[in-house]
C-alpha cells in the first residue's frame, strides 16, 4: 500500500508523478499541467490552514489570534495598499512562482492601521507589474484580525476582548474561574492576566532583569518576559519562585474570608463622590465573604473589579488597598479600602 508522504504534499513535481509517468515525462503540455497542479496545491494548502484554525478555535489555549492567508493580491497606488483587517504581512513578492523580487516588512514597507506603506515607490521598480496607475504584488503569510477570540469566547463571557495575547490570557483565566471555581490560584492567574504580570508556570528563577532598546525584560530558565512596568521583583534574582506566583510585585491577593454580619467596611469618598468616607456594616451590604486585593496602582481597581465580578458570587465583597512593602491587611472584622 502506497503512503503519500506529507513532506511532498505541496511539491507539484512529485504530485504530477503520482498521476503517471506519461504526464510527467512524455506529455507535451506538461508545463501547463504543472502550473495547474501547483495552483490546486496552493488552494488545498489554504484550505488546510482554514481547517486547522477552525479546530484550534475550540480550545481557549490554542485559539489563534489572527487568521493566516498564504497569498494575498495587493494593488498599490501612491506607495500604499489598503488591506481590510490586515495586521502583519511578513513578505511581499512580485509573483507567486519564481519570484524575482522579495520585500520584507519593517525594511521595505510597514503595516499600520490596515495600510501597507512602502519606503520606495513600487512604480519605479521594473520588476513590479503595473498599468500606469496601479502596481500589482503578492503578499505572503498575511495575518488578519478576524476577531476569533471575540466571536468564540468574548461574546458569551461578556468581555470586550481584542485580538491580543493579554486578552486571550484574560479570557482563559475567566473560564478557569467559572469552571473550576474562583480559588486563590485561579484568581491570581486572572489578576496576572489583567495587569499583564508574568506568572511562574513551574519552579522558576529570574536570572536576568535588564533593559534593552525594546524596554525591560525578565529572563528565567523557562521564558523571556517583556515588562511594561518598573515594579520590583517578587523575589531577588537567583531566588526560586514557586509555580503560580507572580514574578513582579504588582498585586497581591491577601485573603478570602468569611465576614461577620457586624463587620465594618469603610468606603472611601472617591468611590461614592461623597464628601467623607462612609462606614457600612457588612450585613447591610449583604456580604457573606470578602476578598482583599492589594494593587500597586489603585487606578486599575475598576478594571480589575469588572473582571473579578464576572467570577465571584454577588455576596462576596471586593476590597482594594494599596500594595506597599510588607503590606498587611488586618485579620479583624475591619477592612479598610474600596469595597464593592
Amino acid at each position: 500500500m502506497y503512503t503519500y508522504p506529507i513532506a511532498n504534499r505541496d511539491d507539484p513535481g512529485h504530485v504530477l508523478g503520482l498521476l503517471g509517468s506519461l504526464w510527467r515525462l512524455y506529455y507535451s503540455g506538461s508545463t501547463a499541467l504543472m502550473a495547474t497542479v501547483q495552483g490546486n496545491l496552493a488552494n488545498l494548502a489554504q484550505q488546510r490552514q482554514n481547517l486547522s484554525e477552525a479546530v484550534a478555535c475550540i480550545s481557549k489555549h490554542d485559539i489563534p489570534l489572527w487568521h493566516k492567508e498564504h497569498w494575498t493580491p495587493l494593488r498599490i497606488q501612491n506607495k500604499q495598499a489598503s488591506v481590510p483587517k490586515l495586521v502583519r504581512m511578513p513578505l511581499i513578492v512580485n509573483r507567486i512562482a519564481r519570484s524575482t523580487l522579495i520585500l520584507f516588512e519593517g525594511i521595505d514597507y510597514h503595516v499600520r492601521d490596515n495600510v501597507i506603506a512602502f519606503e520606495d515607490d513600487p512604480a519605479d521598480n521594473s520588476l513590479i507589474a503595473n498599468d500606469g496607475s496601479t502596481c500589482y504584488l503578492w503578499g505572503f503569510g498575511g495575518q488578519f484580525d478576524t476577531c476569533y477570540l471575540r466571536e468564540h469566547f468574548g461574546y458569551w463571557l461578556g468581555l470586550d476582548v481584542q485580538s491580543c495575547a493579554r486578552d486571550k490570557a484574560i479570557a482563559g483565566a475567566v473560564i478557569d474561574c467559572m469552571v473550576n471555581g474562583a480559588t486563590v490560584a485561579n484568581l491570581t492567574r486572572l489578576l496576572a492576566a489583567i495587569l499583564d504580570v508574568p506568572i511562574a508556570d513551574g519552579p522558576e528563577t529570574v536570572i536576568c532583569d535588564a533593559v534593552d532598546r525594546r524596554g525591560r525584560f525578565l529572563a528565567t530558565e523557562r521564558h523571556v518576559h517583556r515588562i511594561a512596568t518598573d515594579a520590583p521583583l517578587t523575589a531577588p534574582e537567583g531566588v526560586l519562585v514557586c509555580a503560580g506566583q507572580p514574578l513582579l510585585q504588582v498585586f497581591e491577593l491577601r485573603e478570602l474570608r468569611q465576614l461577620a454580619a457586624d463587620a465594618a467596611v469603610t468606603v472611601p469618598a472617591s468611590m461614592t463622590n461623597a464628601e467623607n468616607d462612609t462606614t457600612i456594616v457588612a450585613g447591610d451590604l449583604q456580604m457573606s465573604s470578602c476578598v482583599a486585593i492589594c494593587l500597586r496602582d489603585t487606578a486599575r481597581a475598576p478594571e480589575v473589579l469588572r473582571h473579578v465580578r464576572l467570577v465571584m458570587p454577588p455576596q462576596t465583597g471586593v476590597v482594594f488597598t494599596e500594595l506597599e512593602s510588607n503590606n498587611a491587611i488586618s485579620d479583624s472584622t475591619d477592612a479598610t479600602g474600596s469595597s464593592v
